[in-house]
């Protein structure tokens, strides 16, 4: 590596999640997320509850992480400090378990917004979800038991 390779590397900061995190998760199921932490010795961690009802009416799509969150208060704001003596290295990320207490029991949508070393990452959490168990309309021809009305 170059010095200025070597430099970009040491300084640069992830803040990533692991791969396993569950993109669904029970309304009765624990929730946590794995993060990938490098040069981060503070994090601010926000939660957002969002109404994905109201989204889907207004933008007509489904949501996802790229929300505005400007201007909206956080459900729930937690610091983290990390010591820098417990042997992380500057090259080497971490990984850490964050759990989230407060949405164990509760169905709905939350953006859950991690904050440090001047760079931020969102994970968006679905408690509970809908499936469609039932279909109205016209039966399948096989399994119509009379012929259809005319």
């Amino acid at each position: 590596l170059t010095p200025a390779q070597f430099q970009a590397l040491r300084d640069r900061v992830d803040i990533d999640f692991a791969p396993d995190n569950a993109p669904f998760t029970a309304p009765d199921a624990d929730v946590n997320l794995t993060v990938f932490l490098k040069n981060t010795p503070k994090l601010l961690v926000k939660i957002f509850e969002i109404n994905a009802l109201n989204f889907f009416l207004t933008q007509k799509r489904e949501l996802n992480t790229d929300l505005n969150l400007d201007g909206l208060v956080a459900h729930t704001e937690r610091t983290h400090t990390f010591d820098a003596t417990a042997g992380t290295s500057p090259f080497r990320r971490a990984s850490r378990v964050f759990d989230f207490p407060e949405l164990k029991g509760k169905r709905g949508v939350w953006m859950i917004e991690f904050i440090g070393g001047g760079k931020s990452s969102r994970a968006l959490v679905r408690k509970g979800q809908w499936h469609l168990l039932q279909q109205s309309g016209r039966s399948h021809p096989r399994c119509a038991h009379f012929p259809p009305a005319r």
